[in-house]
């Protein structure tokens, strides 16, 4: 519509100025008192039509340094160049509009991390009946069983894309050395629900055989609050192109993991492992202090529990008397593991044993593994055609993080408090992947990468052709931060509430839509033809409201033809007395439009005849 509109003003524009200016030569040529008409200004209406005649007539050269020659050659630039610059700058087109602030709202309908309800939505194929719950447990064991078969595909996923990434990752990095620059190395991603998921390595440390990272992924409940149209308003996403792209950045929390990783030898481990049975309590093997403060365990052997703690921001950990160090059931045999957790939610952590190589001395690595939110990151969404990208930036200076715009309860709040439950879900997925399988004669590919990643010695640090331990633990886990944030809180409670319920967060929204409008910078100058078109066509409307009566215009080539055949010597005034009437005929009749002349040479003179009328005399 807006190119037909367009075409129909930019031919009604030139119609306009060439009866206009039709007007304007006629009532001078009909004026004895003026200085008449010239045939270079009657050839200035073929301009607008025919751009082309102004360079091959000579009639430019004479009409043109005139006023009706320069608003002539002002209207064919403008006629000639209308519909571009209405297509640049009036027709519609997918632009992103300017930035605007905006809370959004989400339901919260689960805690984070809250493992009875994941388990309970996952989509079993076998029901409750067929396969319910054994030795007391509380939820069916086919739907325990369909999360573990669901929440294993993509953290396999996720973990062979990082590591293609990597492998490119070092494939295009000049290092030679052991000091690779960490803010460098590849990240985290996942898929979910049909978009991608950006995380961002926080930190990541390696050396003397210590391991620490730190991942945060963004929050699963951001988008489906943004495609609650209903709720916040907002226009949604067209499937099908880009119309409705929205881009969002959000001051929500986000889900992190943090995986501890220390290097064990074949003495050190043994206090980790159980000595009998199943329920047997002792320890043997020999008690490392740097350890057991590394992980904030109690040194008490005997320990089955945990005791009182303390926040301590600065090292995501917790003081006190410490958790209780794990048991783990067997000694891992070569490139294998094992897993380990309290049965209380004293301490959040998933524990997990690889075994790093099959020679002597045994080399170890144990790692702890536990998540919480952080506020300290902003996070951005942008659609896109069948999907759309979540990013987050959780850079030091970031002006949108979440903890700039809490209120003074929320403020209170700590900056790392680790989500206890998500030891249920990071176990289920540990088992669900065979990280537990390394007491038995077994050989899972998993565990054995990871045996070839983990830092087995004190002396060790991070690699630069593989990724470490830690990296690889927190890259499996990805996939399972987003689902597991999806309906749960998006920003800190100061205290519990009852679910479901509302909560706001600050977003910053633009959205892309049809609109009008420059897309760079030299379509400014498309202005000065639309504002000239205007100008004229307001113009020769004035001249018209002031000159009501329309004249016939003589320029035209058929009234001139016409003025041609009246136009001769007295001597032939019979001749031309037939002709004029003719022709008077016509225009009152408005048949000169159909009627059909003869012109006949006989090398003499040229004579007229009229269609179905015969002419005797000459």
């Amino acid at each position: 519509m807006s190119a037909i509109f367009a075409k129909s003003i930019e031919i009604s524009f030139v119609t306009v100025f060439v009866t206009f200016l039709g007007q304007v030569l006629s009532r001078r040529a009909l004026n004895t008192d003026s200085k008449g008409i010239n045939l270079s200004e009657i050839l200035m209406r073929t301009w607008p039509t025919s751009p082309g005649s102004m360079l091959t007539s000579i009639s430019l050269r004479y009409a043109g340094p005139k006023f009706l020659g320069i608003l002539s050659i002002c209207v064919t630039i403008f006629a000639t160049l209308y519909t571009t610059a209405a297509d640049s700058l009036v027709s519609p087109k997918l632009k992103w509009g300017s930035l605007g602030t905006q809370d959004i709202r989400a339901m919260v309908t689960i805690n984070y991390a809250n493992s009875t309800t994941l388990v309970n939505n996952c989509p079993a194929i076998v029901s409750a009946d067929q396969d319910g719950p054994v030795n007391g447990g509380a939820l069916p064991v086919s739907q325990i069983t369909c999360y573990n078969i669901h929440n294993s595909f993509p953290s396999l996923r996720d973990f062979t894309t990082y590591s293609n990434l990597f492998k490119g990752w070092v494939a295009s990095s000049n290092s030679s050395t052991n000091k690779v620059n960490v803010t460098e190395r590849p990240n985290a991603s996942t898929v979910f629900k049909h978009n991608i998921y950006y995380g961002q390595f926080t930190s990541i440390q390696g050396q003397n055989g210590i391991n620490n990272v730190s991942l945060v992924m963004p929050h699963g409940g951001l988008v489906p609050a943004i495609q609650n149209g209903t709720e916040n308003h907002l226009v949604q996403p067209d499937m099908s192109g880009d119309f409705g792209n929205i881009d969002v950045t959000a001051s929500i929390i986000n889900p992190a993991v943090n995986v501890l990783c220390a290097s064990l030898d074949d003495e050190t481990v043994q206090w980790f492992i159980r000595a009998g049975g199943p329920y047997d309590t002792n320890r043997t093997g020999r008690l490392d202090p740097s350890i057991q403060k590394l992980f904030n365990f109690n040194p008490n052997a005997s320990i089955t529990g945990w005791y009182d703690y303390t926040y301590n921001i600065n090292k995501l950990g917790r003081n006190g008397t410490g958790y209780e160090a794990p048991r783990f059931e067997k000694d891992p045999i070569e490139y294998n593991s094992v897993l380990w957790q309290t049965f209380a939610y004293s301490d959040g952590a998933m524990y997990v044993l690889v075994r790093a190589n099959g020679t002597e001395p045994k080399a170890y690595s144990m790692c702890s593994v536990r998540s919480y939110l952080t506020t300290e990151c902003s996070t951005r969404y942008v659609s896109a055609s069948g999907g759309g990208n979540v990013t987050i930036d959780c850079s030091p200076n970031n002006p949108l993080a979440a903890s700039r715009f809490l209120d003074a309860d929320h403020q209170t709040t700590p900056k790392y408090e680790y989500m206890n439950q998500f030891k249920d879900i990071a176990t289920e997925l540990g088992y669900a992947l065979n990280l537990n399988t390394g007491a038995t004669n077994s050989n899972n590919s998993l565990s054995r990468v990871l045996g070839y990643f983990a830092l087995a010695s004190n002396t060790s640090s991070l690699s630069n052709t593989l990724p470490s331990l830690a990296e690889a633990l927190a890259v499996l886990y990805s996939n399972t931060l987003v689902s597991a944030s999806d309906g749960a809180q998006l920003l800190p409670m100061a205290s519990a509430k009852k679910l479901p319920f509302w909560q706001a967060f600050r977003a910053h929204v633009k959205t892309q839509e049809y609109a009008s409008g420059t897309s760079s910078g030299y379509q400014l100058l498309f202005y000065v033809i639309l504002t000239g078109v205007f100008l004229v066509n307001f113009f020769c409307l004035s001249y018209f409201l002031l000159t009501p009566n329309l004249v016939t215009d003589w320029t035209d080539s058929a009234n001139l033809f016409c003025v041609s055949l009246v136009s001769n010597p007295p001597e032939r005034e019979k001749e031309m007395m037939v002709v004029g009437d003719i022709v008077a005929k016509g225009f009152e009749s408005k048949q000169q439009f159909s009627t059909g002349w003869h012109i006949k040479h006989d090398g003499r003179r040229v004579t007229l005849s009229h269609v179905g009328r015969q002419h005797d005399e000459p």
